[in-house]
């Protein structure tokens, strides 16, 4: 979602490695749902489109990290809804990327946690 007015991300386009598929690399993607109009129905089709956005994200192993917070302001939507998307209504803003790999939890071996009869 590109920043009006604010800071945005810089990048130096000035040698061939500073390409943007480096800097999306790192830092993921901004994407923005949104409909045509603020109904209830509109909204389960959001709702929707998010489950087969992030069932998709997830088979091709990319995280999700939900920034609805502006979304929750009206002042912030009404201005998301006019400056990014094109005066339909935003519905989630999200950022999909990859994730720093955790530690595995520890896992007891399934014979000391069940019991056969």
């Amino acid at each position: 979602m590109p920043s009006r007015g604010g800071a945005r991300p810089c990048r130096d386009r000035s040698s061939p490695e500073s390409t943007d598929l480096v800097w999306r690399a790192r830092t993921g993607l901004m994407a923005l749902i949104v409909t045509q109009h603020d109904t209830r129905e509109d909204w389960l089709r959001a709702g929707q489109a998010l489950q087969r956005v992030l069932l998709h994200a997830a088979a091709h192993h990319v995280m999700a990290a939900f920034h609805t917070q502006p979304l929750e302001l009206p002042y912030l939507r009404a201005q998301v809804r006019t400056q990014v998307a094109d005066g339909q209504f935003p519905q989630m803003i999200l950022r999909l990327g990859p994730a720093t790999p955790g530690r595995p939890a520890p896992r007891r071996p399934a014979v000391d946690v069940l019991a056969v009869e």
